[in-house]
Formats: C-alpha cells, structure tokens, sequence
C-alpha cells in the first residue's frame, strides 16, 4: 500500500452472545487491530403475570393461566421454586430448563391448607414472577340439628 490510499478492515463477527473477534493488520512495521462484538443476549421477557387464584382447595394442584413469552433471545434460562413449570405443554417439571421467544409457559402449585397461600416462584432469565393460590377458609359453622 502506498501514501494516501485507503484500507478497509474487515471481521467476521462470533456467532455467540458478547463475544469479540479481533482482525490485525500489518502495514510495514506497524499493527493495529479491529475488533467487533456481538450484542448480549436479551434475557428479559417483555411483560406478563400469572393471576393469583384465591378460594382453591387445599390439597389440590392449581394450575396457572398459559403466557407466551415475548421479547427475549432464544435459550434464556428458566427455573422454579415451590412448584412445577410446562413449556408448550410439554409436562409439568421443578428442573431447570431453557426457553425460547414465542413459547408458552404454565405453572403449578400445591395448595396450603386453609387461608393459606401457596407461592411459587418462577425465575426466567433476569426476571422474577410469583403464581400465588389462596386456599378457602375453613368451614366451621356447625350442621343444623
């Protein structure tokens, strides 16, 4: 290359989240580099709830409305305390798993005993959600006799 003409560098990008690749280029006695990095993945979901279900049965397992996940990259993590989980309806599950944009996602969770409320907890990439069931309170008006 001579004085006054123009060079482009070029780099293909990593094919991972936050990742860099790095080009260097010699020119005579002098080396630079270029690098490129890739965006972070989007690990949190656009917007949703579960709505809590009051009056259950105690002893039972209540299940969730259904959400579609919106809004992330594919392959977030999700996990769950003191229930179960079911992508696309694919089985109920405590196990941590992945999910991905446009999947639907369901909880359960065992009922307490009575006036009581059971919490689960689901953790899906950044963010945090609760599914609460409140059980009926206990009848303790006596039979007519």
């Amino acid at each position: 290359i001579s004085a006054g003409q123009s060079l482009t560098v070029q780099v293909t990008s990593a094919t991972g989240f936050g990742a860099t690749s790095t080009a260097m280029l010699t020119v005579g006695t002098q080396t630079v580099s270029f690098s490129a990095t890739t965006r972070q993945q989007d690990i949190t979901p656009a917007s949703f709830a579960f709505t809590p279900q009051n009056g259950v049965t105690q002893g039972a397992m209540i299940t969730s409305n259904t959400v579609t996940i919106t809004g992330i990259d594919n392959g977030v993590s999700l996990s769950i305390q003191n229930g179960l989980y079911s992508v696309d309806d694919t089985g109920f599950v405590s196990t941590p798993g992945m999910i991905n944009n446009g999947q639907t996602l369901t909880l359960q969770v065992m009922a307490a005993e009575f006036s009581q409320s059971a919490v689960a907890t689901l953790t899906l990439g950044a963010t945090s959600l609760t599914f609460v069931a409140t059980t009926e309170a206990q009848d303790i008006t006596p039979e007519a006799f």
